[in-house]
């Protein structure tokens, strides 16, 4: 029970994340010191590194967005939900529970009786033309 919430307290993901650094660090260490020209870990290694400056990140980025389309696409809120004075949509982990104090319902009845106002006001002033 103890482990448990001390893996916990720790945080499971970087609990994993030193796990794996420990392996790879013993998989580097198990190689002979001298890397020579047709070390396979290097290579890859050194072509997975981004440089500043070079000028076929942009396209090999590009490339990759387009062979991976649903990658930068971000997941929408489907429910229903009340609308706001700036039109934004919930987040797609937005759990339903309405914890506002009630100022944006405030705020659209004014704007609608401002309008229904001035609508009648309009018709009172044109209705015996």
């Amino acid at each position: 029970m103890n482990e448990k919430y001390y893996k916990w307290g720790k945080g499971l993901k970087q609990v994993e994340d030193a796990a794996e650094r420990a392996a790879e660090t013993l998989k580097e260490m198990s190689k002979p010191l001298a890397r020579y020209v047709n070390d396979t870990d290097l290579d890859n290694f050194l072509k997975a590194q981004e440089r500043e400056g070079d000028p076929m990140l942009d396209y090999i980025k590009r490339k990759q967005s387009e062979a991976t389309p649903l990658a930068g696409v971000k997941p929408i809120y489907q429910g229903s939900f009340n609308p706001n004075r700036f039109g934004i949509r919930p987040g797609h982990r937005w759990d339903g529970v309405v914890r506002s104090n009630g100022y944006e319902k405030e705020w659209f009845s004014h704007q609608n009786a401002r309008k229904a106002k001035a609508e009648e006001a309009y018709k009172w002033s044109t209705s015996d033309m």
